[in-house]
């Protein structure tokens, strides 16, 4: 009768532990579903200060006109999760009205290690305009990549370069 009672009083328990733990999960259900019901859509923007800074601080309108030129922190807009910097008001309205005009092509890494398949860095100073596209090249003066594109068949290459974009960066 004595084991009985033990494992019924066993069973009472781990019962009543079974219950309070579906319940503290529910409760910390609705609690995490408060969370992000209450977690604004805008957190998830990059402000200037978190934003890496696009071409080392180049302004992209002037790649267009008179070729890249420094810009300045105090005519600065974020777009794609990047800092631009504009040598003048004039040149960061004109971004702002259609950054996808000016901005580089993919994502600013090197054109032609894009066409191969990978991210590589770029040098601002080292670049091309295709089809009123901008694309910048990796260039540390021992290796240039944009003399390998040039050697290479630029339609085909922009072809491979936009779908290895596409893979890499998921859009």
């Amino acid at each position: 009768m004595k084991n009985l009672l033990f494992i019924l009083m066993i069973l009472s328990i781990l019962f009543s532990c079974s219950q309070s733990k579906k319940g503290g999960e529910a409760e910390a259900d609705t609690e995490t579903e408060e969370v992000v019901e209450s977690t604004p859509e805008e957190s998830t923007e990059v402000t200037e200060s978190e934003a890496e800074l696009a071409l080392d601080g180049y302004d992209v309108v002037t790649y267009f006109s008179e070729g890249p030129a420094k810009g300045n922190a105090e005519f600065s807009s974020v777009y794609d999760n990047k800092t631009y910097y504009f040598v003048s008001a004039d040149n960061m309205a004109a971004f702002e009205a259609e950054p996808g005009k000016f901005a580089p092509q993919y994502g600013g890494w090197c054109a032609y290690g894009m066409s191969q398949g990978g991210k590589f860095p770029s040098d601002p100073e080292t670049y091309k305009i295709v089809e009123d596209k901008l694309l910048v090249f990796y260039n540390d003066g021992e290796k240039n990549t944009k003399l390998n594109w040039e050697e290479g068949d630029e339609p085909e290459l922009v072809v491979s370069a936009n779908d290895n974009w596409v893979e890499l960066s998921g859009e």
